[in-house]
């Protein structure tokens, strides 16, 4: 298995679990996603785990991807799915939407793929949620996930401005057990 993340420090994390656990054969590099250091047609199989999200050109990181997987290989990411975290995801896509913020969907996963050259390409959707504790949580989980990476280059005063109101409309949705996050 090869590894990559472009962050050093999730790569010593990956590590740690790698002794921890004893899994054998697995090479860890730090690269980025958008721009891969091994040749065409390398791999059976490329796996991404939320990660296409996070990237500031996904549709570049998907011709990397096809690049170096080979003819009749499998090309498997994750993103969340339409209807996932509502209502809060979509009063923070509205409250973002005027700065330029673009949202991944999975509507443009599957454009951006087919663009890539990907072929057959399907979807599944599966319905996974928990209980947040309230919505500050919900807003670290937000900030943190990858799904408005371009809010990351708004100044600071506005990405404040957009947190407090987005918590304060979040609050109404908090329930007996918290937070619902689909």
């Amino acid at each position: 298995v090869t590894a990559i993340d472009i962050s050093e420090g999730m790569l010593a994390r990956l590590d740690a679990k790698v002794r921890k656990f004893g899994v054998p054969n697995l090479d860890a590099h730090v690269m980025d996603g958008r721009q891969l250091e091994f040749k065409r047609d390398y791999f059976q199989s490329l796996v991404c785990s939320f990660g296409l999200t996070f990237m500031a050109d996904p549709a570049r990181a998907l011709k990397e991807w096809a690049r170096v997987t080979r003819p009749g290989g499998r090309v498997v990411f994750t993103v969340p799915a339409a209807g996932a975290l509502e209502p809060m995801g979509s009063q923070l896509a509205a409250r973002v939407a005027g700065e330029g913020v673009k949202v991944m969907t999975e509507a443009e996963c599957q454009r951006l793929s087919a663009e890539a050259g990907l072929i057959d390409v399907a979807t599944r959707t599966e319905t996974l949620g928990y209980h947040l504790k309230n919505a500050g949580e919900w807003w670290e989980l937000a900030w943190h996930s990858g799904l408005f990476p371009s809010l990351h280059d708004l100044p600071p005063a506005a990405q404040e401005a957009i947190r407090v109101a987005h918590i304060a409309e979040t609050e109404r949705h908090q329930a007996g057990e918290g937070l619902w996050l689909d």
